[in-house]
């Protein structure tokens, strides 16, 4: 009954149900009705049993929901047979921003280390290398010695990872976190490592020309603090849907964030009600339409490219009022233009 009603309704933007003790009968439920949202931005269903069986279902839903954005699926009980579905699930999903698996074994036994598989944890690992749109990754008291002492090592925000580590890359996730800071150090310029030492050990990153000469080694604790600039974008949009100009941008904008992995529309109201996400060429021709366009990836500015026909009313319309939403607003501006003219005869 819950599920049906989840699925059917039309004005929740987050969902709390944490402490409910869902159990895997519970999760199945609740995964029918998040099939069938397209609202649901936010769900927490931390602490209620789940298990390796719910985390397969919740994998389908990842790998099938369009809407969700932060989901947080700590204290369930979830091993190395959950944790490999939940990989797969991470990686068919495009529109997931944050997510939260702390206090799962995931295959970690610290008190039984000849009974620890670490297939689970490594899959997971494996697709967030190769996945960049999620803004921020908790695996808080995944591996042993795991708690707060360990400072960013414990909850990593891959959009914002200044901050104090501590890593023993003996561990897979400690290794995972070491190999993408170092990557992203030596492609971005301007940040860097700083007070890095190699088992209590002082290291010096340069050499006399300022060239990086260290390397990661295979082996050791390594403590260091992260510097960068804030990366990635936040955008607020009000449109005026009977407006040539602000219906194309929020069309663009809808298709663009169902299509694009790292960017997402948040908050989304229609006359102050939520709207659904799943069908951008739907959209109606009146109303005003709000919403929060996020992106995780290092950019500084969100460019929407329009090819319109002057010769065609409506878009000609759409064009004056594109120029005069650049001549009113002062963060909008016409980034470069290209007139073709129709050659006669």
């Amino acid at each position: 009954a819950f599920g049906e009603m989840l699925g059917g309704n039309g004005s929740l933007l987050e969902l709390s149900l944490r402490w409910n003790s869902l159990g895997r009968k519970g999760g199945a439920a609740l995964a029918e009705g998040l099939r069938t949202n397209y609202l649901l931005n936010r769900i927490d269903i931390a602490w209620n049993g789940l298990g390796d069986e719910g985390s397969r279902v919740v994998s389908d839903v990842l790998a099938e929901n369009s809407a969700l954005t932060h989901v947080d699926i700590s204290h369930n009980r979830i091993h190395t047979e959950g944790a490999l579905a939940l990989a797969a699930g991470i990686e068919a999903n495009k529109s997931l921003l944050h997510l939260e698996l702390g206090f799962n074994p995931l295959g970690m036994t610290p008190s039984k280390p000849e009974l620890r598989d670490l297939t689970g944890i490594e899959a997971i690992v494996k697709v967030l290398k190769e996945k960049d749109s999620l803004s921020q990754v908790g695996f808080t008291e995944v591996q042993e010695g795991a708690n707060v002492t360990r400072g960013f090592a414990t909850r990593f925000d891959p959009a914002n990872p200044a901050g104090h580590y501590i890593l023993d890359i003996s561990r897979a996730w400690d290794l995972f976190l070491c190999e993408a800071l170092w990557a992203r150090m030596l492609k971005n310029h301007g940040e860097s490592w700083a007070n890095l030492t190699v088992d209590s050990a002082k290291v010096n990153l340069f050499g006399p020309d300022g060239e990086v000469v260290w390397t990661l080694p295979t082996r050791g604790v390594l403590e260091f603090d992260y510097v960068d600039w804030k990366l990635g974008l936040e955008v607020s949009f009000r449109l005026d849907l009977s407006r040539g100009a602000d219906h194309a941008i929020a069309s663009k904008l809808l298709k663009r964030a169902g299509a694009t992995e790292g960017e997402a529309c948040t908050s989304t109201r229609l006359n102050d009600l939520p709207y659904g996400l799943s069908h951008p060429d739907a959209l109606p021709t009146s109303g005003v339409l709000k919403l929060v366009y996020v992106c995780t990836r290092a950019v500084s500015e969100l460019t929407l490219d329009f090819e319109l026909d002057l010769t065609i009313p409506l878009e000609r319309e759409t064009c004056l009022d594109l120029w005069k939403r650049e001549l009113a607003a002062p963060m909008e501006r016409w980034k470069s233009v290209h007139f073709r003219a129709e050659e006669s005869g």
